[in-house]
């Protein structure tokens, strides 16, 4: 069975209409003139449409047949917002992880002017009394 996501389905009322609608344009299309494109619709449409031959030797039997497949429709929008709550705790993750890792870089940057502050005052005083 197809499984076909609400957000492309709109309502399941709506999107029975659709489905017929398409099924039934493509078997006018086959009744009609030759040489005249196919009825073009989206591909979930189009793959939901099974084209069925008729049965029997090919002199006697009657013009293929158009169903509509099995379909069922889902509720994606809940998936699409746990996606959401999802890829924006791993938007804050990295930014702490990223805080963190610039809050070791200044610790190490004032560590290392501390250091080569004191060396400096050091040698300046060296200097000055010597």
């Amino acid at each position: 069975m197809t499984k076909v996501p609400l957000s492309f389905a709109g309502s399941a009322e709506a999107f029975g209409k659709r489905l017929e609608a398409h099924r039934s344009a493509l078997e006018s299309h086959r009744k009609g003139k030759h040489g005249r494109p196919a009825p073009l619709e989206h591909e979930i449409v189009d793959a939901l449409i099974l084209r069925v031959p008729d049965s029997g030797p090919v002199a006697t039997r009657g013009p293929d047949k158009f169903v509509i497949a099995p379909y069922e429709i889902f509720d994606d929008k809940a998936a699409e917002a746990e996606q959401k709550r999802a890829a924006a705790a791993a938007h804050a993750e990295a930014r702490a992880k990223h805080e963190r890792s610039l809050a070791a870089i200044r610790e190490k940057i004032e560590a290392e002017t501390r250091a080569a502050s004191t060396k400096a005052l050091a040698v300046l005083r060296e200097t000055i009394s010597g």
